[in-house]
Order: structure tokens, then sequence, then C-alpha cells
């Protein structure tokens, strides 16, 4: 039997300490909401539930409040280091099944505080995600992101939340953009996006319409690139006269 394929570490990422939010992410996700987990580590607090298609080695998690599948953690699928498969194996609190009821958004939306949080590559400035492709090359696969997304809309008090830096290749990129990269790809339509977070704050975008979409996600976009992205709205006739920041 081929040996089992282990991580040897994990890419943790953290935002700059000196950088200033106008408010920060964590205000969006509340105490005892469930929490899905793809190919990123997410710590959460006390009071937590999981729901994932990729288990990560997590930090503190109860799954005392979960609707679905109470008491344990539920998964499709694992990767990571011998400390998560020596975690997973015979635990009962794990529990396994097809990515086809792990994917359900219908399921998942049973889920009370379901809280979805994904990252995204790009997001242009009327709501549209690229995940999976940088321009014509591939990145990735699409994930359940979409899943996810659709489920916490309409998981009771649910949260759909698309989480990425502001900035690429050392700050000199925005991923904040006025158009997606030529041949890249929308995975999560602007109609299904709720919620934005830049390490400069939460663009609510649900409901609104595409100059006030396009207006919150310009205030989270880096500082230095701002001015560029409004400029690139008053080239488009159905963008222009955008509402003043604040």
């Amino acid at each position: 039997m081929s040996p089992v394929f282990k991580l040897i570490s994990v890419r943790q990422y953290a935002v700059n300490e000196g950088t200033q939010t106008r408010r920060p992410a964590v205000e969006l996700p509340h105490n005892r909401v469930t929490l899905p987990t793809g190919d990123t580590l997410i710590r959460t607090h006390v009071g937590d539930k999981v729901r994932t298609s990729l288990h990560p080695e997590a930090g503190v998690i109860t799954n005392d409040m979960k609707t679905v599948m109470p008491g344990k953690i539920g998964t499709c699928l694992v990767l990571g280091t011998k400390r998560l498969y020596d975690f997973v194996d015979n635990n009962p609190g794990v529990e396994f099944q097809t990515s086809d009821i792990m994917n359900n958004p219908h399921i998942i939306a049973q889920n009370y505080k379901m809280t979805s949080i994904n990252s995204a590559l790009q997001v242009d400035i009327t709501g549209q995600v690229s995940a999976d492709s940088i321009g014509y090359s591939l990145y990735s696969g699409v994930g359940g992101q979409v899943d996810f997304v659709r489920g916490a809309s309409r998981s009771k008090d649910g949260k759909a939340i698309i989480a990425l830096p502001a900035t690429a290749k050392n700050g000199t990129v925005s991923r904040i953009v006025a158009f997606l990269d030529p041949g890249g790809g929308v995975v999560t339509s602007r109609a299904d996006v709720h919620y934005v977070v830049t390490e400069y704050g939460i663009a609510d975008l649900f409901g609104k319409s595409v100059r006030r979409r396009a207006r919150e996600l310009i205030n989270i976009a880096h500082p230095s690139f701002r001015g560029t992205l409004e400029k690139e709205c008053n080239r488009i006739k159905w963008l222009q006269r955008l509402p003043q920041s604040g």
C-alpha cells in the first residue's frame, strides 16, 4: 500500500499589523456560528462548528451548536499532516460524507448561522469573483465556493463572505479591479456575493446598485489604487457619478 500523502507545512497568512481598517473583518462571524473550511487554515473561537469539504487541523471546536450533524465535524476528505490523520482516525467526532452531501447548498443552508468564508484572486468593482484563474492560466479548481456561498446565504442568520488581500505581488497589483483580467473566469456571480473583506474593511454588496457596489469595493481597495479605480468608473457610462465615499 502506498504511504499516505502528508503536508509538510501549512502556510499562514497575516495582515500587516500596521494596516488600519475601517471595520475589522472579525465583526462579521459571530459567536456560535457554523464555519466551512477549504484548503486554508481557519482558527476559530470556542463555540464554533465546522462543516467542510477539506478538513484542516483546527483550533478550539466544540460542535455543540450544530444543526446538521450535531456534535461532529463533517467532511468529505482530509489533507494534512500526520497529526491531522491521527486526529481523524477512528474519531467518532468526525463524520465523512460524499461531496454531493457536504457541498449541497440545500443541506448547508439547514445549519443555523452558517458563515462561509471563501478566498478570491480578483474581485471586480461590480462584485464578480474570480477564484480559479489568473487571466488565461488556471490556478485551481472551482471547489465548493458557490455551494457554500449560496448555502450560507439561505441559512437563518447566515453570512457569505469573500475575503482576500487588497493587493498582490508585494503591493504592486490591486486585487480589487475595474475589470477581471482577460480570460479570467467568474466563479461567484455578483448576484450571489454578500460581503467582500480586505484588510481595509468590509464591503456590503447584497441588494445594492452597481454604483453603490463600486463605491463599497473602492473603499476597501488599497489606497494607492482607489484613484485609478474611480477614473475607470468615469469611463463607463453606467458607473459614472459614484456615491461619495464615507
